[in-house]
């Protein structure tokens, strides 16, 4: 029985794994489109790559056309690794000013 259920646990643990690596896989593949998709775009769009994995996908926009605000991702262990340090949100607001395009109301 200790057998069959040590077996069990491997098994399920690596499907596990490889549904999460499926997942993220298709999700990067999606991901990857629409960046591509709206980097076609002629007015500026504001980019925000939050974390590691964001941030690798700046190879697919056109940083003379489109802005990039990059930042750690947001996440309760993020905030000692800089997060609240960078405000992103501020710098978005003036990208939006520059752009001529209206200010978000974060009080909503």
């Amino acid at each position: 029985m200790g057998k069959t259920g040590s077996s069990t646990f491997k098994y399920s643990t690596y499907c596990s794994w490889k549904c999460q690596l499926t997942f993220k896989n298709r999700l990067g593949n999606f991901t990857d489109n629409v960046i591509e998709y709206l980097n076609e775009r002629e007015e500026p769009i504001i980019f925000i790559l939050w974390g590691n994995n964001a941030k690798s996908k700046k190879a697919f926009i056109d940083t003379n056309r489109h802005y990039i605000l990059e930042s750690v991702h947001p996440s309760p262990l993020s905030a000692s690794r800089g997060f609240l340090a960078v405000d992103t949100l501020r710098k978005l607001m003036i990208f939006l000013k520059e752009l001529g395009k209206e200010e978000i109301d974060w009080q909503i």
